[in-house]
């Protein structure tokens, strides 16, 4: 006998179906949450929305929601996005219903979904060092430093900074000279 796991949460209860209702019709988050009677503050209205919406309960009641309103109205998915595609290549259309159907139709078809990561490939470099240096080659180290200059470059740069602030400089006339 298998022993399931309990469900963490309590069903749905009349105020979370409320502000589901009130979700659906306006897609406000936060203004839902109190229309259905909660009593705080707008940011917390939509940190509370947001955990009711996570639970997988709540989403199909959503969706069953939306199927209601789909079957009531006969509209399918793609009778929607013909219809964008008439405004789209429409003459007669103004600019911004263009735009707007554009729009649309790209969110309708998943463009500004953002591409899923591939994972890539796991190198084992240790591993792969381990069998060169077996092998015989010579290995150069990538993270080398960088040698230190000359103790009396430095000093002469200072020195040619520090005077500069007091002695005029030479190097045009010295130029001119030759």
């Amino acid at each position: 006998m298998t022993n399931q796991p309990s469900p963490t949460h309590r069903p749905l209860n009349q105020k979370h179906k409320h502000f589901l209702d009130r979700y659906h019709i306006t897609g406000q988050l936060g203004q839902s949450w109190l229309d259905a009677g909660y009593n705080c503050t707008i940011e917390s209205a939509s940190s509370n929305a947001g955990r009711i919406l996570q639970r997988e309960d709540a989403q199909q009641y959503l969706a069953s929601l939306q199927q209601h309103d789909r079957d009531k109205s006969g509209c399918t998915r793609e009778m929607i996005i013909d219809r964008f595609k008439q405004i789209l290549f429409s003459e007669n259309a103004r600019d911004r219903d263009v735009i707007l159907a554009g729009r649309e139709i790209a969110r309708m078809i998943g463009a500004y979904d953002l591409p899923e990561k591939k994972p890539e490939p796991q190198v084992d470099t240790l591993k792969e060092f381990i069998k060169k240096v077996r092998a015989g080659e010579h290995i150069e180290s990538e993270d080398t430093e960088p040698a230190l200059p000359d103790s009396t470059s430095n000093y002469v740069a200072y020195n040619r900074s520090s005077t500069a602030l007091w002695l005029p400089d030479t190097s045009d006339e010295d130029q001119a000279d030759t």
